[in-house]
C-alpha cells in the first residue's frame, strides 16, 4: 500500500493519558508496575521472549536501540524490564540494550492472572515512552474514551458523559492532536481485526473503519442469500475457464451476453474467444454487452471483427463520480470506461430497436465496489444495463464473473444467469454472495447445484 496515504505525523503519548488508561487495570497490577524491582535466576532470563501480543502494535516504528545501548551503558537501567511467567511485556529493548552491555537487568514481575490486561498494560507503558501515528494515537484516545465511560456509568445518569463528551475529554487529554471524531471512529474499530491494522501502521483509521463496515455489509449480504437462495438452475455459478466451461452450452440458447473482462494487454486474446463465444450461443438478434478500458480499444475492435456475424452497435459509457484509474505517463485521471454493444445478425433482426427506445447512452454511478473482487463494479451499473437488454426470463450469460456483481443484478431483477469464473478464490466468492453458502457444503440443491 502507498505509505504516503497513512497519517505518520509522530507525536508523544502525554502523561495523563498513561494514567487513565493505567486506572483501568486492577490494583494489585497497579501496585506492580509502581512497586520495587528484582533480579531474577539466569536461567529464568536465557528463557525470556517477547510476548506474542507485542507483534499487533508495530513496535518496528521505534527508534533505533543505539540510543538505549549508550545510555544503560552510562547509567545503567533506571526503568525495569515488566515480565509476566517467560513473556516480556514491556521493555523488549531496554532487555537487549541490557545484553549487549552487559548490564544486569531488573524485573517487575506481574501475577499470572494479569495475562487477560496484556495489551493495555503494553498500549500503556510502552507506547507512553514510543512514538505513535495519528491512527495508533486514535486507538489510544478510544481506549481512553471507554475508561470515562466506565466511569460514566457509574454515576446518575443526569452527569452526562456519553460517547461525544468522553471522546472529546479523551481528545483533550491527548493535547486535542487527534479529534474526538477520529477517536469515535477507532472507537468502533476495538475489539476486530481491523483495529490490528492500525496499530501496526498498516491502515489509517478511516481505511480500517471501511473495511470493517464493508466485511459486515458482506456477512449481512450472505445471510441474506442463505435465507433466500435462487431457485437451482436459475443461476449457475461454475468454476473454470470460459472457453471450455462454456464449451458444451447449447447454441443460440443465450439472450444477452453481459460481461466486463480484464483490460490488461496480455488478455487481449480473450475479446476474440469472447466474439467466438457470443457468435456461438447468442439468438439472432442478442446482444455482446462489455464494459472496456480505453487503452487498448483499437485491438479489441479488432479481435471481434474476426467474427463478422456480429454488427457493431453502438459504445455506451460508464460515468463515475471520482477517478476510478490514474494515467500519470498521459497527464490525467480517468472517469468513464466505454460499454461495447455488438448485436448478432440474424433473418429477421430489426437492429435499429435492438436498443430498445428512450433513455440515454450513458450509465452514472457513485464509485466503484471492490468488496468482492479488487476491479468490481457496483451492482446498479448491472441493474440498469440487465433492464435494459433483456426481459425478466431472460437467460444472462458472464463468462468473466470476478465477484459476481452481473449474477447479482440477474438475481435482483429476476433474470437467469450462467456465469464462469477461472480463480477458485472468486468463484467461492460468487457462490457464497449468490447463494449464501460455500460450494464445498452439502445444500448443494439449495446453493444452485443441482
Amino acid at each position: 500500500m502507498d505509505a504516503t496515504k497513512l497519517s505518520m505525523d509522530f507525536v508523544t503519548l502525554p502523561k495523563p493519558a498513561q494514567e487513565a488508561l493505567e486506572n483501568q487495570l486492577p490494583v494489585t497490577i497497579r501496585a506492580v508496575l509502581h512497586g520495587p524491582s528484582v533480579t531474577l535466576s539466569e536461567a529464568h532470563v536465557k528463557n525470556l521472549t517477547a510476548h506474542p501480543l507485542r507483534g499487533r502494535f508495530g513496535l518496528a516504528l521505534i527508534a533505533p536501540i543505539d540510543g538505549l545501548v549508550d545510555d544503560i551503558g552510562k547509567n545503567g537501567l533506571q526503568n525495569p524490564i515488566l515480565v509476566i511467567a517467560d513473556w516480556i511485556v514491556d521493555g523488549e529493548r531496554r532487555f537487549q540494550a541490557c545484553r549487549q552491555t552487559g548490564h544486569v537487568p531488573t524485573f517487575r514481575v506481574l501475577p499470572p492472572d494479569a495475562e487477560r490486561y496484556v495489551e493495555q498494560l503494553i498500549i500503556s507503558q510502552n507506547f507512553a515512552r514510543s512514538h505513535l501515528s495519528k491512527g495508533q494515537l486514535a486507538m489510544i484516545g478510544a481506549r481512553i474514551c471507554c475508561a470515562f465511560e466506565t466511569e460514566t456509568a457509574n454515576r446518575s445518569a443526569s452527569h452526562g458523559g456519553g460517547l461525544g463528551k468522553s471522546a472529546q475529554r479523551a481528545s483533550l487529554m491527548l493535547c486535542s492532536q487527534v479529534g474526538g471524531t477520529q477517536i469515535k471512529k477507532a472507537k468502533k474499530l476495538l475489539g476486530t481485526k481491523h483495529a490490528q491494522n492500525v496499530w501496526a501502521g498498516k491502515r489509517t483509521v478511516d481505511q480500517s473503519l471501511r473495511d470493517y463496515r464493508t466485511e459486515v455489509a458482506k456477512k449481512r449480504a450472505i445471510l441474506e442469500a442463505a435465507a433466500d437462495p435462487p431457485k437451482a438452475g436459475v443461476i449457475k455459478v461454475l468454476h473454470g475457464d470460459f472457453r471450455q466451461i462454456l464449451a458444451s452450452e447449447p447454441a443460440e440458447s443465450v439472450n444477452l451476453i453481459l460481461t466486463d473482462p480484464p483490460y490488461n494487454r496480455a488478455y487481449l486474446p480473450l475479446w476474440g474467444e469472447l466474439a467466438a463465444l457470443a457468435d456461438r450461443v447468442l439468438q439472432p438478434g442478442g446482444l455482446m454487452v462489455a464494459m472496456s478500458g480505453k487503452e487498448f480499444l483499437p485491438q479489441v475492435f479488432a479481435q471481434i471483427s474476426k467474427h463478422p456475424i456480429l454488427q457493431w452497435e453502438w459504445e455506451w459509457n460508464a460515468i463515475f463520480d471520482g477517478a476510478t484509474s490514474s494515467h500519470p505517463a498521459r497527464g490525467f485521471f480517468s472517469r468513464s470506461r466505454p460499454i461495447l454493444i455488438y448485436s448478432k445478425s440474424g433473418p429477421g433482426v430489426k437492429r435499429k430497436r435492438l436498443l430498445g427506445a428512450g433513455g440515454q447512452d450513458v450509465v452514472i454511478t457513485h464509485g466503484v465496489d471492490k468488496s468482492y473482487h479488487p476491479y468490481g463494479q457496483k451492482v446498479e451499473i448491472y441493474e440498469y444495463l440487465v433492464n435494459r437488454f433483456s426481459k425478466p426470463g431472460d437467460l444472462v450469460m458472464d463468462p468473466f464473473g470476478g465477484g459476481g456483481t452481473i449474477a447479482k443484478a440477474c438475481v435482483n431483477l429476476g433474470r437467469n444467469c450462467i456465469t464462469t469464473e477461472i480463480d477458485g478464490k472468486y468463484y467461492r466468492t460468487i457462490h457464497e454472495r449468490i447463494f449464501g453458502c460455500l460450494p464445498s457444503e452439502k445444500l448443494t440443491v439449495a446453493c444452485g447445484e443441482s
